[in-house]
C-alpha cells in the first residue's frame, strides 16, 4: 500500500499543477514557470523512485519468462 501510494500521489499532484500554482501566480512576485518546472521535476523523480523500488521487490514484470510465458533459466552457481 505504501508503494501504491508512492506512485498515486505525485501522480495526482501532477494533475492539479495549475492548481497547485495558482496562489503563486495570484502574487506576481516572479514567473511562475520556473516554479511548476521545480514541482513537475520533484514530482516525476518520486514517481520514478517508486518505479525503481518496485522494481527492486520484483513487481514489474520485466523479464523475458514473464513477458514471452518461458520457464526461468536455471541457476548455476560456480564455486
Amino acid at each position: 500500500m505504501m508503494v501504491v501510494m508512492m506512485v498515486w500521489r505525485p501522480i495526482k499532484a501532477l494533475m492539479f499543477v495549475k492548481g497547485t500554482s495558482k496562489p503563486l501566480e495570484d502574487e506576481n512576485l516572479c514567473p511562475v514557470s520556473l516554479h511548476k518546472f521545480v514541482f513537475i521535476l520533484g514530482n516525476l523523480a518520486v514517481v520514478a523512485l517508486a518505479v525503481y523500488k518496485c522494481h527492486g521487490m520484483g513487481l514489474l514484470p520485466n523479464t523475458a519468462s514473464v513477458l514471452t510465458g518461458l520457464p526461468d533459466p536455471d541457476r548455476v552457481q560456480h564455486v
